[in-house]
Formats: C-alpha cells, sequence, structure tokens
C-alpha cells in the first residue's frame, strides 16, 4: 500500500438522498488523506462500466462495501453493477484481490444485515446519526492502519538464566470478558436489558472489534445471546456466572 491509501466505494443508486450521503462519506474520507475512486467522480459518458469496476477493485487498498437494503438484496441475486462486484471479488480468476481489504459498511437503520458473502466479516456500522462519528473514526483508522489500541511491544523474559526460586504471583488484571459482563450487568440494574457492542465498546473503554470479539466467546460459553436486532442480553446462565464470581 502506499503513502497514500486508496479506497473504491461500492453502492447501489438507491435514490438521490443515499447518493448524496455516498458523495458526503467520499468527501470526508479525502480530507482525511485516504485517495476515493467514486464512480460518480471518476466515470464520463462513453466510459466502459465493467472496466472500470475491475479496475477499481484492483487498485484499491480498500473496498467499501455500503450495505443498505436494496445493496444487500442486489448482492444476493447478483443483479446489476453489484451483483458484478461481487462477482469479481468472489471469482478465481480474479484472485489477486485481497478479501481482507473488503469492508461492510452498514448504512439502513435498524439491522445489520449484509450480503451472504461478506457475513463472516467485521463491519463498520455507519446507519445511526449518533454513532457516525465514532464510526467514521473507526473507519479511517483501519484504512491508515492507525488503531486505537495497539498491543505492546515483546518485553524479555526476566526470569530466563534465574534460579528457580518461589516468587509472589500478581494478582490477575480484570479480563475483557469480565469487563464486558460487569458492563451488562450494570446496564441490566440500570434498568436496561438489551444494550449494543457500540454502547459497550464505549462504556468499558475498548475498541468496538475487542467487543465483537468478547461477545462472540461469551454467546459460545452461552453467557449471552441476541435479539433479532443484534443487540446483546444475559442469559440465566450470564447472571448466575456474574454472581458466583462477583462481577458485579
Amino acid at each position: 500500500m502506499s503513502n497514500t491509501p486508496i479506497a473504491f466505494i461500492s453502492y447501489s443508486h438507491d435514490s438521490q438522498s443515499h447518493i448524496d450521503w455516498v458523495m458526503s462519506l467520499a468527501s470526508s474520507l479525502v480530507e482525511k488523506g485516504i485517495d476515493v475512486i467514486l464512480d460518480k467522480w471518476s466515470l464520463k459518458p462513453g466510459d466502459d462500466l465493467p472496466s472500470f469496476m475491475e479496475k477499481s477493485l484492483r487498485d484499491a487498498d480498500f473496498v467499501l462495501m455500503v450495505c443498505s437494503g436494496n445493496y444487500v438484496t442486489k448482492a444476493n441475486n447478483g443483479t446489476g453493477g453489484v451483483g458484478y462486484e461481487k462477482m469479481i471479488v468472489t471469482a478465481d480468476y480474479l484472485s489477486n484481490i485481497d478479501n481482507n481489504k473488503v469492508i461492510p459498511i452498514i448504512r439502513q437503520n435498524g439491522t445489520s444485515d449484509t450480503p451472504t458473502f461478506l457475513k463472516s466479516k467485521l463491519y463498520i456500522d455507519l446507519s445511526v446519526m449518533a454513532d457516525f462519528e465514532f464510526g467514521f473514526d473507526e473507519l479511517c483508522r483501519t484504512i491508515h492502519d492507525a488503531p486505537t489500541y495497539k498491543k505492546p511491544k515483546l518485553g524479555t523474559n526476566p526470569y530466563k538464566d534465574m534460579e528457580t526460586k518461589p516468587t509472589p504471583i500478581p494478582q490477575p488484571q480484570s479480563s475483557p470478558e469480565s469487563k464486558v459482563l460487569t458492563a451488562m450487568s450494570n446496564y441490566y440494574d440500570g434498568g436496561q436489558r438489551f444494550v449494543n457492542s457500540h454502547a459497550l465498546a464505549k462504556y468499558v473503554g475498548i475498541s468496538r472489534i475487542m467487543v465483537d470479539r468478547v461477545l462472540g466467546a461469551l454467546y459460545d460459553k452461552e453467557l449471552i445471546s441476541y435479539t433479532n436486532t443484534g443487540d446483546a442480553y444475559l442469559t440465566v446462565k450470564g447472571k448466575d456466572f456474574i454472581l458466583d464470581n462477583e462481577l458485579l
């Protein structure tokens, strides 16, 4: 990737207001030092649309797929330009496209649905204006490879070449799972049974990607479950776990 990252925005022309929203997003990204490939800026009458799509998908460092309801339908049905772009991304003959650079952007309000071929990917939610700044910052940091939280550098082994002798065992710090469960307990005691990952990330002070990973682990342990809209809530087993481990 060059010093200036390049992002290609894939979207469906649902309405003029949606097109305006996409163009506003593209302009905001450009202001943050990200070169954006957008059909409205790059195409003129007479240009070949399939060639533009193929070249854009190959040249971009990141592909931002704006998942409106119409976009999801077109991608799943393989129709229109959206369907063609999906075919390019998933086709073997263009396997040089790194799928890690495809980022789903949630646009529809009230759901976080993505095309079937993107279901396994972590997404960035820009659907709610109250959380837009948080999600947009996460998007920019992802593209610029400037994460909010970085793993510390590996230190040296303090016990290497030392004689074996009893050493005090340090008290373990609270794990991310314990922090998220404590936060969900506080939300529950505050009268809010359901909570989304955005709110938990802000409350706990860790990234949403980490919160999503932790929620996945808690779900596998049957300590939490999800509503139809994707909000998390404590199961009976989760509440018992909190009480048994004094995470209140």
